[in-house]
């Protein structure tokens, strides 16, 4: 009879059950652990640019990327320039209007996630404050007002005549605008921005 009940009583099975618990706490401690590093790095991500100088991350509608493609005639002759580029929506379009892309995005997974949906254009994990501007001959921008005032004397120092600058939402304080539809602001460098010079 104790022979019957000797698997009943074996304490190796118990023991077996404590190791399993033991091993699925330590996994989901584990994972965790890890959905806590994600998120943290995930809110990071959204205010990395604002410490170093640009905008929260905050996505353009892509209507609106193709009005601003619109109103600046983005063409296979331009050279598109996206200062905080994000996910690359703006060089995807403007590449299949046949325009040479550049975007400059300082966050490192959506630089990623824009380089590997804008093959063929050239993306940039750098500060926008210093990569050079001076074949650029549009630029769509999505910053702050005091961001665009720093960008503003970033333009005055390196832009050609006849640059094409699309603003979304904030306007270019002191420059006039050459074209608004809605919250887009379009600027032409040498026009625009010597308009408070000729009074």
């Amino acid at each position: 009879m104790r022979e019957k009940l000797g698997d009943w009583t074996d304490k190796k099975p118990l023991k077996k059950g404590f190791a399993i618990f033991g091993w699925c706490t330590f996994l989901m401690g584990e994972i965790v652990l890890v959905f806590m590093i994600v998120a943290l790095y995930l809110l990071v991500s959204l205010f990395w640019p604002l410490i170093t100088g640009g905008a929260c991350y905050t996505p353009t509608p892509r209507y609106r990327i193709a009005q601003a493609m619109d109103i600046a005639g983005v063409s296979s002759k331009d050279v598109f320039y996206d200062l905080g580029c994000g996910a690359g929506s703006s060089l995807v379009q403007a590449k299949k209007r046949g325009a040479k892309v550049v975007g400059v995005e300082v966050e490192p997974l959506r630089w990623l996630v824009s380089k590997l949906r804008v093959r063929g254009g050239k993306v940039l994990m750098r500060d926008m404050f210093k990569v050079s501007l001076t074949d650029a001959t549009v630029i769509f921008i999505f910053q702050y007002p005091n961001v665009n005032e720093r960008l503003k004397r970033k333009f005055e120092k390196e832009l050609k005549s006849g640059t094409k600058i699309v603003s979304y939402v904030w306007e270019m304080e002191g420059w006039k605008p050459i074209k608004s539809a809605g919250n887009l602001h379009l600027y032409v460098f040498g026009e625009s921005n010597t308009v408070n010079q000729r009074r």
